[in-house]
């Protein structure tokens, strides 16, 4: 796989009820790659063949006739069973389409902590954490151990010879050369990091700490929904699949789930959208894959698969807003046919490409 490359796909078909006289073929060998880093969206009619595709990125469904690359992590179509999908599972996260219905337990903290146990992110998180602490904590502390037998080790050579790691109520045992030393550093306990990392993604949904012992199924729709999100964010996925995630909710979610998104975007996520708003994908996407009858007819940049016209002959998506109104800009007068030089991804910066337009006409 491409350095710049984050989940490959090759030869995928995906058949259900095969020999069946309800076969459907699915996904008809379709092949792809997506660079990392970048918002993609997968659009097409219902039915085409979206939600199979994505599922197939972290498991939950398997083909015979392929093989994938998720971020370094390989699915083979030879192969029966995924070996290590639990490390497949922390690559990737999903955040299906009613992300409400995915709750079960009797309060936000232990909804959200249920997915960081099963995937053991705390187990991770707790040794990732203690080992920076415990080597910060030498660094300022002890430029000079006195070792078991007298001899002097020096900061640097504990740190390249640490073994094993025993961490106690009021100290940390840390083995070098099959020999123990104390060190008065106590370790932050995996609760601690547990009840850190719930409090930190309910923030970003814009929850307070408050919500960590609410019932789940006494809050409203909308704080369910960005519950349900925080228990799949805290997973710390390089990868983030939505699907359909601004469906069935306000404005204003909307636009909170737009920049969450965004700002996941910005620490580095890579992000796979399923959407039927054509404005949210000329907004803010990298990338779009349409899909139609389980094959890929188009995968480009928004601006130039929605400029096409003869891509929607054939579906039933519409294009954005921005896009028709520079038709019908265009037909007005032909002087407006420079707005697709600007490809403007929202009425903000379409405004800013027509007084451009008209003040270089003036001028």
């Amino acid at each position: 796989m491409q350095s710049n490359k984050i989940v490959e796909v090759n030869n995928l078909t995906c058949i259900f009820n095969k020999k069946t006289k309800h076969e459907i073929k699915a996904l008809d060998n379709i092949s792809c790659d997506y660079e990392e880093n970048k918002i993609h969206f997968i659009i097409g009619n219902s039915g085409s063949g979206k939600t199979t595709l994505v599922l197939h990125f972290n498991g939950l469904l398997k083909s015979k006739k392929s093989s994938l690359n998720i971020d370094g992590f390989k699915i083979s179509g030879n192969k029966l069973k995924i070996r290590k999908i639990r490390e497949l599972r922390k690559k990737i996260s999903i955040v299906f389409q009613f992300p409400e219905y995915q709750l079960f337990k009797d309060t936000v903290k232990s909804d959200i902590s249920f997915s960081l146990k099963t995937l053991k992110v705390i187990k991770d998180e707790f040794h990732k954490t203690n080992y920076e602490n415990l080597i910060k904590y030498i660094n300022v502390n002890c430029q000079k151990i006195e070792y078991l037998n007298n001899n002097k080790y020096l900061l640097e050579d504990i740190e390249k010879n640490i073994g094993s790691i025993k961490y106690k109520k009021n100290y940390t045992k840390i083995k070098i050369d099959n020999k123990w030393l104390s060190i008065d550093y106590i370790c932050i306990s995996k609760k601690k990091i547990q009840d850190d990392i719930c409090k930190k993604y309910l923030n970003l949904l814009e929850l307070d700490e408050s919500f960590l012992e609410k019932n789940p199924f006494e809050l409203s729709g909308g704080e369910k929904r960005k519950v349900a999100i925080a228990g799949i964010l805290a997973i710390n996925s390089n990868i983030l699949v939505f699907d359909e995630p601004t469906s069935n909710i306000d404005p204003h979610g909307k636009k909170e789930i737009i920049n969450l998104i965004k700002k996941l975007k910005e620490e580095g996520k890579t992000i796979f959208i399923i959407s039927h708003n054509m404005d949210e994908v000329l907004e803010i996407g990298d990338s779009v894959t349409i899909l139609d009858e389980g094959k890929i007819i188009k995968k480009d940049e928004p601006f130039e698969i929605f400029k096409n016209k003869e891509l929607f002959l054939n579906t039933n998506l519409m294009r954005p807003k921005i896009i028709d109104m520079i038709y019908d800009l265009e037909k007005s007068n032909k002087k407006f046919s420079k707005l697709w030089d600007f490809k403007p991804k929202n009425i903000e910066e379409l405004s800013y490409a027509i007084n451009e337009i008209l003040k270089n006409k003036r001028k």
